[in-house]
């Protein structure tokens, strides 16, 4: 790792700088850079142009469909997060990632709608998260978005137990 004597703030400066340093494999594609950098000055609209420009050429168009729901999951966007992974869905219907955004944007979702259509939603919900468990139980976090779904339902008793599970499999 580089070290200086003086702080620079910008880190696209450095990039600029050291580029020619740097081989192609390690260097990340430029638009997973670009992407990121407006990710975290949370310019999330220049984010999405990115993408969506990305997406027009890219032959495997399922990266570039996580990516945009996670960046609509990280806005609270679940409606439309979730019509991305409906996409990947469409696609690959046992691809683990996308059960497990699927089940968050579910569960998210169903607490903006009327009572039924709720209930159906967090079944919806649950019916994702099992087929995480049932794929692979040490998937992430999925314990705790399960035990955040079953708090949503009021089963408390329920919600701690897996989050109990949670930790015993991940302690944090």
């Amino acid at each position: 790792m580089l070290s200086f004597p003086i702080k620079i703030k910008n880190r696209f400066f450095i990039f600029l700088v050291f580029l020619p340093l740097i081989t192609r494999a390690q260097l990340p594609s430029a638009l997973t850079m670009q992407v990121q950098m407006a990710q975290e000055q949370n310019d999330y609209p220049t984010a999405e142009k990115l993408l969506k420009k990305e997406l027009k050429k890219a032959q495997d168009k399922i990266p570039i469909w996580f990516e945009l729901g996670k960046l609509d999951m990280e806005q609270k966007k679940w409606f439309k997060a979730r019509g991305w992974f409906d996409k990947v869905e469409q696609k690959q219907p046992d691809n683990i990632q996308m059960l497990y955004y699927q089940g968050i944007c579910e569960r998210e979702t169903g607490k903006f709608k009327a009572l039924f259509l709720r209930s159906m939603a967090l079944h919806e919900s649950e019916k994702y998260f099992k087929r995480v468990v049932n794929t692979d139980s040490m998937f992430l976090d999925v314990w705790y978005q399960f035990a955040l779904l079953e708090r949503d339902k009021k089963k408390y008793t329920v919600a701690i137990e897996k989050v109990i599970h949670q930790v015993k499999l991940k302690p944090f």
